[in-house]
């Protein structure tokens, strides 16, 4: 369908402007342009999966360093949703997604770990048994996982 198209190269096109951005203020806030993650749930978790996309395959044929690493909160989208392709260039990925999810079916993160799993990118599927769509509950486990994994990939540490 056009419309949500549309609607999702926006988004992506307004996150890939903030990551555009950056390396001209990154002196003023100390950013590493070479380790920033992009993240998102929900919406913002389809959104981050094309951003992620779109960008380290456009950097792989630049000299300019792509995402360093997605976390993909209950956000997964179905592969053929996604703007660009998950390829070799895809960064590293935490997914963390709750099996009782009703509006994006847990499914879906297993579809997009296979695939990762498929084009030999380093990911890791937390599932949260019986959790809901955005699982309030378990935002401790939800930051511990994300934490632990940034610090894998950081440290060169990740394990498959």
């Amino acid at each position: 369908d056009l419309e949500w198209r549309s609607t999702l190269q926006e988004a992506v096109d307004d996150c890939r402007a903030a990551l555009e951005w950056m390396p001209a203020h990154s002196d003023t806030y100390r950013i590493d342009n070479r380790r920033i993650a992009v993240g998102g749930g929900s919406a913002g978790g389809v959104v981050a999966v094309s951003v992620a996309s779109a960008e380290n395959t456009e950097a792989a044929q630049t000299s300019r360093p792509g995402v360093f690493a997605l976390i993909d909160l209950w956000g997964s989208p179905p592969l053929f949703f996604t703007l660009g392709e998950i390829n070799e260039h895809f960064p590293p990925t935490v997914i963390i997604h709750g099996t009782g999810d009703t509006a994006l079916p847990f499914v879906l993160s297993e579809l997009l770990a296979a695939k990762l799993k498929a084009v030999g990118v380093d990911h890791l599927l937390h599932p949260i048994p019986n959790a809901p769509h955005t699982p309030t509950a378990h935002m401790a486990e939800t930051i511990e996982t994300s934490s632990k994994f940034l610090y894998a990939i950081l440290t060169k540490r990740i394990q498959r």
